[in-house]
């Protein structure tokens, strides 16, 4: 019960991730970006009425809003899109912005559902809680000195820990999803995975016919995908976990070639770092910038007495 309330005491204290909230913001818009870019080329397939799929109601109908304006203004509406990301990333607006980019995303994934991932899927949730954090504290075009109060950190590192154990809820659902699938319970599922079509990467020929890679690698996902919530939180076992995961998640990328919610997954991670260590990160980032500056400094002098020196002989 002590350590209950020490740690409950602790979340009012101060911003325990507030580096690393800074850093997923700018992520977060970029990651965004980059989805409206690749969304870009199929805008009149996948919002234009009735060419791809009959788009159903969202939430804006049951407001009483036409859904159909998105669909007939589909540009402006992804450009407004990735206005609202670049603003993110420059901190301008703060939490108002993240309420605009939530909803904005929130119409776009209604209205492209048949298209939407495991990542696609999470990242709405994440914007959610990121709207209760205090991800503007570093990084921001415009520097202000700030006080949170005590509910307000309470609530920003709760938002934190929510997308920490989200992010393990899904690895747990996962897992139990897969165990009653014969060929995850057998061993088997890699090797059939690795071999559909959709999957054949370059890689895969190398790999697909070792019985050893497709049994290990079937076990591996299963055990880390039911295990993470629960052990991740050791501090004797989270880095073996954490760079776990990288491996299965770059094991995806590479070998089933999913890209797009493997990058997305693995920048969940850096809330399991301590924001100590992404202090010292960002202090060493810091420092040597101002060395490079400082070189950079003193060889524009060193050039302009030079120069003064040459006009005056």
């Amino acid at each position: 019960m002590d350590r209950l309330n020490a740690f409950l005491d602790n979340l009012s204290k101060q911003n325990n991730f507030s580096y690393y909230l800074s850093i997923f913001r700018i992520f977060i818009g970029f990651h965004i970006i980059k989805k409206i870019y690749l969304l870009w080329g199929s805008q009149s397939i996948l919002l234009s009425n009735g060419v791809f799929f009959e788009h159903k109601d969202i939430f804006l109908d049951y407001l009483g809003i036409d859904s159909t304006l998105v669909l007939d203004y589909n540009t402006l509406f992804l450009s407004t899109i990735v206005v609202t990301s670049i603003l993110i990333i420059f901190g301008v607006g703060k939490n108002f912005t993240l309420i605009a980019l939530y909803l904005e995303m929130k119409i776009l994934q209604d209205l492209t559902y048949p298209i939407l991932n495991g990542g696609d899927n999470l990242l709405i949730f994440v914007l959610l809680y990121l709207i209760f954090s205090k991800c503007f504290d570093h990084f921001t075009l415009v520097k202000s000195e700030v006080k949170h109060g005590k509910l307000s950190l309470f609530v920003s590192n709760l938002a934190v820990y929510s997308i920490c154990i989200h992010l393990g809820y899904v690895y747990f659902i996962s897992a139990i999803h897969k165990i009653h699938s014969d060929v995850w319970f057998n061993g088997t599922a890699l090797y059939y995975i690795m071999n559909l079509e959709r999957f054949e990467s370059p890689l895969n020929h190398y790999v697909s016919d070792s019985g050893f890679f497709t049994t290990m690698g079937t076990y591996f996902t299963l055990l880390f995908e039911m295990l993470f919530i629960f052990l991740v939180w050791n501090k004797h076992l989270k880095i073996v976990f954490l760079l776990s995961g990288i491996l299965l998640h770059a094991g995806i990328y590479f070998f089933m070639m999913i890209y797009d919610f493997e990058i997305f997954f693995v920048s969940l991670y850096g809330f399991f770092i301590s924001n100590l260590y992404w202090e010292k990160i960002v202090r060493y980032l810091d420092n040597q910038v101002m060395k490079i500056k400082s070189i950079y400094l003193k060889k524009s002098v060193t050039m302009k007495v030079g120069a003064t020196e040459v006009l005056k002989k």
